[in-house]
């Protein structure tokens, strides 16, 4: 799977680039040199507003309201600014939106199909495990999240590496093996956000084409492919209401879990503390930043930091010993 290959549109097109994050949209236009390198001319990232409370139903609300004006910034100022670095008339061409916590769910599924007689693995038969890995992964969902599981459809299933016979192989299609093992990731979306997502994208943009994509898989993807070296790794995404962990051990996605603790948390709690509104919050942590806070707001701050610290630095803990049986300790984070 290659999320940015080099694109085969007309000269005159640009591609858009969306992802949508616990607290943001962030957007950009791109297109590829002749290396297949995508060279990007525009980006934005759109706040989601803030609520002093989370509520699911709201926080879909005030998303879809973040990527409805990001949409437009695409075709009123993105276009523009594209077609003025190119030099050349632009459109848009393919859409790729990418979900990150909590809007997808997933999971790592490690499939094995055995045959007594030796058969030539083809696409049917990766598409049999793909399969297989996608049934797995709805069993999981419904001991998981119960009914809700009904109203998720399928995001991405990712192959991300192929054995046979023992041997890691970067292209298994035409090789004879009695054992092929692979290492997918399977994620799901909302129905809900699925529909709101693309009705939003297709009634702003009019792509050519437009493809949904799981933000883990990606993030797995881009950095195994930008660093030859270390091929295990743990990824820390802090945004504004969630903190996720990707960890990567032999070049394979052991596992992402996600708590709900971002940086809203933490003006959440100082407005609690300070007993005011999240902007006064902002504002006095911005100070305090700064140098510049008074000396009960310094020692406020300082007691919800430490606090907000320790309760991040729990939850990362008991994330990690989730694998710590399966994956030795990353030599690397991000």
């Amino acid at each position: 799977m290659n999320f940015f290959s080099g694109s085969t549109a007309p000269e005159n097109t640009v591609d858009a680039v969306l992802d949508i994050r616990s607290g943001s949209v962030g957007a950009a236009l791109l297109d590829y040199d002749e290396d297949g390198r995508p060279e990007i001319y525009w980006s934005h990232r759109q706040p989601v507003d803030f609520l002093t409370e989370h509520d699911t139903d709201r926080l879909i609300h005030m998303t879809q309201r973040a990527l409805d004006k990001t949409t437009e910034k695409i075709r009123k100022q993105g276009l523009k600014k594209a077609e003025s670095k190119r030099k050349k008339e632009t459109v848009l061409g393919d859409v790729r939106c990418f979900f990150a916590a909590p809007w997808q769910v997933g999971s790592p599924q490690e499939i094995t199909i055995t045959n007594e007689d030796p058969f030539t693995v083809d696409k049917k038969q990766l598409q049999l495990a793909k399969d297989k890995a996608e049934s797995l992964f709805s069993e999981d969902a419904v001991s998981r999240f119960g009914t809700e599981s009904e109203n998720l459809k399928q995001l991405t299933t990712a192959v991300f590496s192929v054995w046979c016979n023992g041997y890691k192989l970067d292209d298994p299609i035409g090789v004879r093996t009695d054992n092929m093992r692979l290492a997918t990731y399977v994620s799901m979306l909302p129905d809900r956000v699925r529909k709101l997502t693309e009705n939003s994208i297709s009634n702003h943009l009019h792509p050519d084409k437009l493809s949904l994509h799981s933000f883990t898989a990606a993030v797995h993807k881009t950095f195994t492919q930008a660093f030859n070296h270390p091929k295990t790794f743990l990824v820390i995404n802090v945004d504004e209401e969630m903190t996720q962990l990707l960890v990567v051990n032999s070049g394979v996605l052991m596992g992402a879990v996600s708590y709900p603790l971002g940086s809203h948390f933490l003006i959440r709690t100082l407005a609690k503390a300070l007993d005011a509104p999240a902007a006064d919050a902002r504002s006095r942590l911005k100070q305090f930043q700064d140098g510049e806070a008074q000396a009960q707001t310094q020692s406020t701050v300082n007691d919800v930091i430490a606090k907000a610290r320790n309760r991040w630095q729990e939850l990362l803990v008991s994330s990690l010993e989730q694998f710590s049986e399966n994956v030795s300790i990353p030599a690397y984070a991000f």
